[in-house]
């Protein structure tokens, strides 16, 4: 009787393990389905309309037949857009292989080497996918970054992949390792100084004074602290003895000393007090470079995030301005200025990832939690996301709808032929025009300076609920602008 329950329990537990297998394999399935289907409904042609709004008065218009793409043009066109994203995981897999083959495989568990391969593999995807559709300078510069952080986790995946016994080889490693590590950090600070800078540009006032000045000595101090921790690290290989501590006499005197000094008592005297001095003094110097970095790098941090919050303030100022009016045609200004403001809030958030999660917080804890593996995992994973997301966030990269990188494939089209269009006869004046419209721009912070004074020192009759546009640009705009004869009045 036992052995019939014991038998049927293992009969009950193996159908739920197939029921279940077999579940996961149907959903598999269906989601293949639909990925496949969504497929063929991106690459596949539409019928083109042809209107005023979409280029109806262009010279040569193509109209697409509706029959859409041959299956042989759809497989290619989705194999040349999965190809950079294979490449990611096979470059990432003969990295990981290739390190496990050289040298002697670290003692690990197999399941948190495939956890940090696939965390490797996530920002080298975000820069393939960024750098398929960036159109602008700064989403390629974000790509940049990404691929940095892709490189820094395939230093990670090396660095856990495998012990190097050789100590030139330990020697090349870590200039490689602090050079990536300088590389990525000077990175971030350029592309916050640039996109930081181009929302100053953007509202004509200087939120952050001196900021592409600051941000190079930023980058500068990444780059000395490196070149810093080389020089320790290659004169502790030259002065400290490698076996022993306790054998620290005169067989680890440094070879130059032995040729140009006289054996003896005084010769290993002087040795140890070189050795001595050179150390302190190094540490010292050492030790003053982190701090002074560490100041310099929070400065400049703390400095972009006020820039940011003042930046923030301005445009709530307007959307509280803009929803005070009553007027139903300020609906798509309102609608903009949400918009902006909750753009704004999402680049805050991408900055503070990148440079206070990843950059200030997470690699001191890297150092305090070095003997747990579970920990470190963790911290170098969080590193590898935060980084990548942050920069998503930072460069707007998730608005980003329409490939500009990739050139787009022919389609079967016919050509409707339009009478070539006449040459304006009033280009000199037209063209004066324009020139002469140019010149009437407005910053945001004009208008927002505009928007404060309504009310008070501007148009002091005006009412939100009773005053149109027409009544503001009339009795409000146009007496201020008359005297620089730039106003709608002329």
């Amino acid at each position: 009787m036992r052995s019939a329950r014991g038998i049927s329990t293992v009969m009950s537990i193996e159908q739920f393990e197939n029921g279940i297998w077999g579940k996961c394999f149907i959903g598999v399935i269906r989601l293949s389905f639909l990925v496949v289907t969504s497929l063929y409904g991106l690459f596949a042609g539409r019928e083109a309309t042809v209107s005023e709004g979409n280029g109806g008065d262009a010279d040569n218009i193509l109209a697409t037949k509706p029959e859409g793409f041959p299956v042989a043009l759809i497989v290619l066109r989705m194999l040349t857009t999965a190809v950079p994203f294979v490449m990611v995981v096979v470059i990432t897999a003969l990295v990981h292989g290739a390190a496990a083959l050289v040298c002697s495989p670290a003692e690990g568990h197999r399941i948190r080497s495939i956890i940090l391969v696939f965390c490797t593999m996530v920002p080298g995807w975000a820069a393939v996918y960024l750098c398929a559709r960036a159109s602008t300078s700064h989403a390629w510069s974000t790509a940049g970054f990404l691929f940095c952080t892709w490189a820094l986790g395939l230093k990670l995946v090396v660095e856990a992949s495998c012990n190097f016994n050789s100590v030139a080889m330990k020697t090349a490693w870590s200039v490689v390792s602090m050079a990536i590590d300088a590389v990525q950090q000077t990175w971030l600070v350029a592309l916050s100084a640039h996109r930081l800078h181009s929302l100053q540009r953007s509202a004509g006032n200087q939120f952050f004074p001196n900021l592409m000045a600051r941000a190079y000595c930023a980058a500068a101090g990444f780059v000395l602290f490196t070149i810093a921790l080389v020089t320790v690290n290659g004169l502790k290989d030259l002065w400290l003895p490698t076996k022993d501590i306790g054998s620290f006499l005169a067989p680890h005197v440094p070879a130059f000393c032995l040729r140009h000094f006289v054996a003896g008592v005084e010769i290993f005297l002087i040795g140890e007090f070189v050795f001595l001095f050179t150390y302190v003094c190094l540490g010292f110097s050492l030790v003053g470079l982190v701090v002074v970095m560490c100041l310099v790098a929070i400065k400049f941090c703390v400095g972009v995030l006020l820039a940011y919050c003042r930046i923030l303030g301005h445009l709530t100022a307007a959307r509280r301005v803009a929803e005070t009016s009553n007027c139903g045609r300020k609906v798509n200004g309102l609608q903009a200025l949400q918009r902006g403001e909750c753009a704004l809030r999402k680049e805050i958030f991408g900055f503070a990832l990148c440079c206070f999660l990843t950059s200030l917080i997470q690699e001191p804890l890297a150092y305090v939690f070095q003997t747990e593996p579970l920990a470190v995992l963790l911290i170098i994973c969080g590193r590898l996301l935060g980084c990548t997301m942050g920069a998503w966030f930072l460069s707007n990269s998730y608005r980003l709808s329409k490939p500009a990188g990739l050139p787009t494939l022919p389609r079967r089209c016919v050509t409707r032929k339009s009478p070539p269009r006449q040459r304006r006869t009033t280009d000199a004046a037209w063209q004066a025009k324009v020139a002469e419209l140019s010149t009437r721009g407005i910053t945001a912070r004009e208008l927002l300076e505009f928007y404060k004074q309504l009310g008070s020192g501007t148009m002091p009759h005006y009412s939100a609920g009773m005053h149109t546009t027409g009544d503001v640009v009339r009795q409000g705009i146009i007496p201020i602008t008359r005297s620089g004869r730039c106003s709608y009045a002329e």
